[in-house]
């Protein structure tokens, strides 16, 4: 039988895990890039690629891991991968012989789920308007072509609960994302159908939240069932650490959402997640020492995690958007100010400063983006980012 480590470039996610999206579509990771509803042809043909180790639709399709890996190991890929040889050993050698079925028979242990509803009571700026109503309708008063969902911001599909039976009987990971995941009652619906299913206590459960607010749906907020699961992680979204943070992710509230980070710390762990985008790729030694400092005075705070990469062709919040100069003063900031502890974990960071690309095309296109949104927010990015002032001021 062929070993993981035998293969040439294997992701496990094509094979063990599902993702429903907003739109109800599925697709076999949260990073696969491309909105294709993957039918049981194109999955199937997807995963013999993985056997081979090559093919149009990994190229096509991984393009996120692929340009990862060109600057470090660390990539979703291989994080995935690294289960299997940590706390999912057990499951390695099972997953070595479904390779080598005829994968008719499903073999789902996680679930990223979606639920087919857009709300989101924030607009962060390198959010997209079909994971966000506040975003969408943002666009819609700017006019902004990107809104799919105009004239309707906020979009809601059917969901039957009972349809993830079969599913959630074998699961041992359930992610929930948004939208904003504890502002929508299908997400309620679905664990509290866990729970009746009597297969709640083996699922780890992941909440990622803007941890804005903590309602209740048929009276139970999350609190009710935390103690119900197997384990829970909270993934607290953030970009900064302070009020820098209620700029990016506009609407937010910096000590409502720390407040309520420590409240989830009381009860299961935390875990405090970003993206590296064009805005905040400077600012994650703060992040990481802020993180670091309240994981010292409470383990239930997981430690730092350099953020998730935004990439690829117009995505105007991409690193590709820092100039070069800003890049350098990065650089330069993190040389002097780095703390041996964390010195590898930013090797990815320092690496995607010092190589990726500049596309000044896009970096105008992103400013003009945020230039518009200033204007309907009152907010002005030169006032929490003098680096950007020269560029900012220098469009009409």
């Amino acid at each position: 039988m062929k070993k993981l480590e035998d293969y040439n470039w294997i992701c496990p996610q094509p094979f063990i895990n599902t993702v429903k999206r907003i739109s109800g579509n599925t697709k076999p990771c949260c990073v696969v890039k491309g909105s294709d509803d993957w039918n049981s042809d194109q999955i199937r043909n997807f995963r013999n690629e993985f056997l081979i180790g090559d093919g149009p639709l990994i190229r096509k399709y991984c393009e996120v891991c692929v340009e990862q890996e060109k600057y470090t190991t660390e990539s979703h890929r291989n994080m995935y991968l690294s289960r299997f040889y940590g706390q999912w050993k057990g499951y390695k050698e099972p997953l070595e012989r479904y390779l080598e079925t005829d994968w008719e028979e499903p073999y789902i242990l996680t679930l990223e789920y979606c639920a087919p509803d857009n709300y989101c009571n924030l607009s962060c700026n390198m959010c997209s308007p079909s994971n966000s109503s506040s975003l969408a309708l943002e666009d819609l008063k700017i006019n902004h072509a990107r809104s799919v969902f105009m004239p309707t911001p906020h979009r809601k599909g059917e969901f039957n609960v009972k349809d993830y039976d079969l599913i959630l009987q074998d699961l041992r990971e359930l992610k929930l994302t948004g939208g904003e995941t504890l502002a929508i009652k299908e997400n309620y619906d679905l664990m509290n159908r866990a729970v009746e299913l009597g297969v709640a206590d083996n699922i780890d459960l992941m909440v990622t939240t803007n941890a804005t607010l903590i309602p209740k749906f048929d009276g139970k907020d999350i609190f009710y069932y935390i103690p119900l699961f197997k384990s829970v992680q909270m993934s607290v979204s953030i970009e900064f650490w302070g009020e820098m943070n209620d700029y990016l992710r506009y609407g937010s509230k910096w000590d409502v959402v720390l407040g309520n980070a420590h409240r989830f710390a009381e009860v299961c762990d935390v875990y405090f997640t970003s993206t590296l985008n064009a805005l905040n790729v400077g600012y994650h030694l703060d992040l990481a020492l802020m993180v670091e400092e309240v994981h010292s005075l409470n383990d239930n705070f997981s430690p730092y995690a350099t953020g998730g990469l935004i990439f690829g062709p117009g995505e105007m919040y991409t690193l590709s958007s820092v100039p070069s100069d800003i890049r350098e003063l990065y650089l330069d900031y993190y040389d002097k100010n780095m703390p041996q502890n964390l010195y590898e974990k930013f090797v990815p960071i320092i690496s995607y400063l010092k190589n990726i690309e500049y596309d000044e095309d896009q970096m105008w296109t992103m400013l003009k983006d945020i230039k518009v949104r200033d204007k309907l927010r009152g907010t002005c990015l030169p006032d929490l980012f003098p680096e950007w002032k020269p560029y900012y001021f220098s469009l009409s």
